[in-house]
C-alpha cells in the first residue's frame, strides 16, 4: 500500500495481485454471504494461516528466547480480530456492517496502492515503512469518507443540506478505522523490517502472504474488538 513509484517494473505484479484479488473476493464474498460456519471457517483459516507466518517469521528470535512479548501481542491481534468480525456478522450489524468494514479496508488499500504508485511524494512513516507515501495515506482517508457519505445519504438526493451529525459521525468513524487499517499495515512492515524479510510469505500470488493482504483487517478489528469491549464495559457499568 502506498508506495512510491520507481520504473514501469512497479506494475509488473498487476496481473497476478489482480487475479489473486478476484480469487479472495469471490471466496470471501461467498463466505460473508452465507455466514454462520462458512464465515467462521473463513476467519479461523486466515486467522491460522497468519499466526503460522508470524511464527515463521519470528521462529529464529523465538528460539533464541527473543521477542516472544512481541509474537504473543500480534497474535493476540489476530485473535481478537477474527473474533470481532465473527462478532460482527454473527451476532451483530450482520451482513451489511460486515461488508461495509471489508470495504473500509479495501477502499483504504486499493486507493492507498494507485495514489501511493502513482503520485509519490513525501513519505508517511519512512523509518518503519520507507515506500508508504501521505498520498496514499491521505487517499486512504478520503475513500473511507466517501464510503461513510455513502452509507449515509444512499437514498438521500441531496447530499448538501443533509449533513447532519449522524453522517459527519460516521464520517469520522470511517476515518478512523482507515486509520487503524493503515496502522496494522504500519506495525506488519515494522515486524517484517525487524526480521528482515519481503513478505510474510509466498501463499498469495502478487500479494505475498495472508498477513501481507489482511494487516489492514487485523488493525481495524483489533481497535474495533477493543473498542467494542471497552464500549460494553463501559454500558454496563
Amino acid at each position: 500500500m502506498n508506495e512510491l513509484p520507481k520504473s514501469k517494473t512497479n506494475w509488473s505484479d498487476l496481473a497476478p495481485r489482480t487475479l489473486s484479488a478476484i480469487a479472495m473476493a469471490i471466496i470471501a464474498g461467498g463466505a460473508t454471504w452465507a455466514g454462520g460456519i462458512w464465515f467462521v471457517a473463513l476467519l479461523l483459516g486466515i486467522a491460522g494461516a497468519m499466526l503460522w507466518e508470524l511464527w515463521r517469521m519470528m521462529r529464529g528470535a523465538l528460539a533464541e528466547g527473543r521477542d516472544r512479548a512481541r509474537f504473543v501481542i500480534y497474535a493476540v491481534a489476530i485473535v481478537i480480530a477474527a473474533a470481532f468480525f465473527i462478532y460482527v456478522r454473527l451476532f451483530g450489524g450482520g451482513l451489511q456492517a460486515t461488508v461495509q468494514l471489508f470495504a473500509i479496508v479495501v477502499i483504504t488499500d486499493v486507493l492507498g496502492y494507485f495514489a501511493g504508485r502513482t503520485l509519490g511524494g513525501p513519505k508517511f512513516w519512512p523509518r518503519i515503512s520507507p515506500k508508504k507515501t501521505w498520498a496514499g495515506t491521505v487517499a486512504g482517508w478520503l475513500g473511507a469518507a466517501t464510503l461513510g457519505i455513502s452509507v449515509t445519504q444512499f437514498e438521500t438526493r441531496d447530499i448538501v443540506h443533509s449533513f447532519h451529525l449522524e453522517t459527519i459521525g460516521t464520517i469520522i468513524l470511517f476515518i478512523a478505522l482507515s486509520f487503524a487499517a493503515q496502522m496494522g499495515d504500519i506495525v506488519e512492515s515494522s515486524y517484517k523490517r525487524r526480521y528482515g524479510i519481503k513478505d510474510s510469505s509466498n501463499l498469495i500470488p502478487g500479494h505475498g502472504g495472508f498477513m501481507d493482504r489482511f494487516d489492514g483487517m487485523v488493525g481495524l478489528g483489533f481497535v474495533g474488538g477493543i473498542a467494542m469491549t471497552v464500549g460494553s464495559l463501559v454500558a454496563g457499568g
